[in-house]
């Protein structure tokens, strides 16, 4: 048996993130993302996600937290526009 194919809800969905900086707690999100899954439990073997994120689509609750990380200290995002995480079982 193969893995099936989901299909994410956007509207439904979001891709974020919570951390502590030097100014105090920030949540942020990305606003362009995509996944594939393939998955099954019964299906491990051919199971798999690929999520890709336009980091420059980073937003947060504090501007100058979302300036650093498109910046060269952070994603460096004139270099890296994208981030690829890609699991197999």
């Amino acid at each position: 048996m193969d893995a099936a194919e989901w299909q994410v809800r956007r509207s439904a969905s979001r891709l974020g993130f919570q951390t502590r900086w030097s100014q105090g707690p920030v949540e942020g999100g990305f606003a362009r993302w995509e996944a594939r899954i393939r998955f099954a439990p019964e299906a491990l073997a051919t199971s798999h996600v690929k999520v890709t994120v336009d980091l420059a689509s980073v937003t947060t609750n504090s501007p100058d937290t979302q300036e650093a990380l498109v910046g060269d200290d952070w994603f460096a995002t004139s270099l890296h526009p994208t981030a690829t995480f890609v699991a197999d079982r």
